[in-house]
């Protein structure tokens, strides 16, 4: 799948266009990204692999601002990082992805 966005991307960039990788993902996929990589973040830690937490953090941070940027109103990619969060113990943060899910639920 990767490999077909870059040809995507390249052939469009040759045409004068262009693509966004990030826009050629949809919301939910961008949310199940964070989910995979916040478990591999955790099973990082278990083993102690303190580099590879960093690169799955980094991972998950960047599919939430994804998400975002396709849809803010949906509650999901919220959820997904208040969840990953409160396991990581930043529980201010935490708390503050969860009252938007209340939010926006409310609403």
């Amino acid at each position: 799948m990767a490999r077909l966005l870059c040809l995507v991307g390249l052939l469009l960039a040759v045409a004068g266009a262009s693509i966004s990788p990030v826009k050629a993902q949809s919301y939910d996929s961008l949310c199940d990204k964070m989910i995979t990589h916040a478990q591999r973040a955790a099973a990082a830690h278990n083993s102690k692999n303190f580099d590879l937490i960093e690169e799955e953090q980094k991972i998950v941070e960047e599919a939430f601002h994804a998400a975002l940027a396709l849809d803010p109103t949906e509650p999901q990619a919220y959820l997904n990082m208040a969840t990953f969060q409160s396991n990581s113990h930043q529980y201010d943060s935490s708390i503050t992805n969860y009252d938007k899910v209340i939010e926006i639920l409310s609403n």
